[in-house]
């Protein structure tokens, strides 16, 4: 009996690897398969940032039915933070799809910009406090959220 590389008989095709297999210099190997949540993690941060706004949107309603004196947002972060932390909910799940919403939150400030410029001739007599104000507010917002992302991403690798 002949030894046949796997290689010299198998035929490799555009999805192997989706379906298990690796070509490699040494020939077609058996990878382990992609399970479901594997599959979920690979989905685009679009489809990711769409989920996490959902996941927004029943939070809000919930809230509202329970009768909760909060906005959906605190208590969805509350809960994201909860099942991140628990292992429940994996962080390559929303990873891609919160940095997309990050990279377009300077984005979210434009109509509020909108919404006080037809007041300008009332805050022109106070601009330069108001400016101080809002340039103080948003450098301390950043550094207060980078601090504790940095945080809790030292925190989260002490526990790996």
């Amino acid at each position: 009996m002949s030894h046949v590389p796997l290689a010299a008989t198998a035929q490799t095709s555009p999805n192997a690897s989706r379906f298990g297999a690796t070509d490699t210099a040494g020939g077609l190997h058996e990878t382990k398969r992609m399970g479901w949540r594997d599959r979920f993690a690979s989905i685009t941060p679009i489809a990711q940032a769409a989920m996490l706004t959902v996941a927004y949107a029943l939070v809000e309603r919930l809230c509202e039915a329970l009768g909760v004196e909060t906005l959906g947002a605190p208590a969805g972060f509350v809960l994201l933070l909860l099942l991140l932390l628990s292992g429940r909910l994996p962080v390559a799940w929303v990873a891609g799809g919160g940095k997309w919403l990050i990279g377009l939150s300077t984005l979210f400030l434009i109509p509020a910009m909108v919404a006080v410029a037809p007041a300008w001739p009332i805050l022109r007599a106070d601009w330069v406090p108001l400016t101080v104000i809002i340039v103080g507010g948003t450098v301390l917002t950043m550094l207060a959220t980078a601090w504790s992302v940095e945080a809790t991403c030292r925190w989260m690798e002490g526990r790996r």
